[in-house]
């Protein structure tokens, strides 16, 4: 057979013609409305800046554990891997041997990111014995003008340990080898507003994604709607808002990050009759059953643990 015969079939000739049809033709579409297709895309919530990030995303190794301390009327969130351990807020003054001793036994001594979400006591009532106590690498705080006894503690132990202080920006992210998380709030303007100042995280476990929104309340959710497209707030796990308030966890909030697991921190028989029925009836209505609502108040400490596929009860 002479060299350089074509020995393809008139098929495989015309396939090879009809694919190149189509990538020339797609190439011309997108150069002359890719903007306008893009613009649409992002209409329907998918955003193509984020699409390298979800393309490189690789699979996690292990298990990520997420601990809602029971801590009374109050919040302290524990999360731990093998590369690390998190702590967002330390519940009350009145909690903080409770805190220290559930701290203890789970083994913790370091403390990569210490979240202090905002300056209420009933978040940040033993954050100067958690720094005094554990050795903390990095605090992430919004400033703040209060200068509570409670506050003026905190500080101080920051300043004493020598602890790196960071005011997070929006949309940063932070990392704890495999552990990853964004800072979602509180916008500029809300930096110093009570519950709304409150830093809401999202972090990252392979393909399951847990959302922690301290006290933020309505304002705050639609100014983080009004931010992010809905797919980037979609996560498996919300600690729900102000201890299960009905100034938090608002109808079109819930929508967007659609949870299939909640916890709500809140002390038992408390004085504010959180949760309130208005919440949990929100929570009814979006198919989230009871048994995936975790309540401090009736269960003490909840564990859950993701392995990077599902998020899963652990108590």
């Amino acid at each position: 057979m002479p060299r350089g015969h074509d020995t393809a079939s008139p098929l495989k000739k015309f396939t090879a013609l009809l694919t190149s049809v189509l990538i020339v033709g797609a190439a011309v579409i997108w150069l002359g409305w890719g903007g306008q297709i893009t613009d649409w895309l992002n209409t329907l919530g998918f955003d193509f800046s984020k699409l390298a990030e979800i393309i490189e995303q690789t699979p996690v190794e292990g298990e990520i554990q997420v601990h809602v301390i029971d801590v009374g009327q109050g919040d302290s969130i524990l999360i731990r891997s093998a590369d690390g351990t998190i702590l967002i807020d330390a519940g009350t003054n009145a909690a903080e041997d409770d805190l220290r001793a559930y701290l203890d036994a789970c083994g913790v001594q370091t403390i990569d990111y210490f979240v202090c979400t905002h300056p209420h006591e009933d978040h940040i009532g033993g954050a100067d014995m958690v720094i005094n106590r554990y050795d903390v690498d990095t605090v992430l705080m919004m400033p703040t003008e209060s200068s509570t006894a409670t506050v003026t503690r905190l500080l101080d132990a920051i300043e004493e340990q020598d602890v790196t202080l960071v005011t997070p920006e929006l949309s940063e992210s932070f990392r704890v080898g495999q552990m990853a998380f964004t800072v979602l709030a509180p916008e500029a303007e809300m930096a110093d507003s009570g519950n709304n100042a409150s830093i809401v995280v999202k972090l990252m476990w392979g393909a399951t994604s847990f959302l922690f929104t301290g006290d933020a309340e309505a304002e705050a959710e639609r100014a983080i709607l009004d931010r992010y497209p809905s797919w980037e707030l979609k996560c498996d796990f919300l600690k729900l808002g102000h201890h299960g308030s009905y100034t938090s966890t608002c109808e079109e909030f819930l929508t967007a990050v659609s949870p299939t697991m909640v916890a709500i921190s809140c002390g038992y028989d408390n004085d504010y009759g959180h949760p309130h029925r208005e919440v949990l009836n929100r929570l009814a209505d979006h198919g989230i059953t009871e048994e995936n609502i975790l309540r401090t108040d009736k269960s003490g400490t909840v564990v859950v643990a993701s392995d990077g596929y599902t998020v899963y009860k652990m108590n």
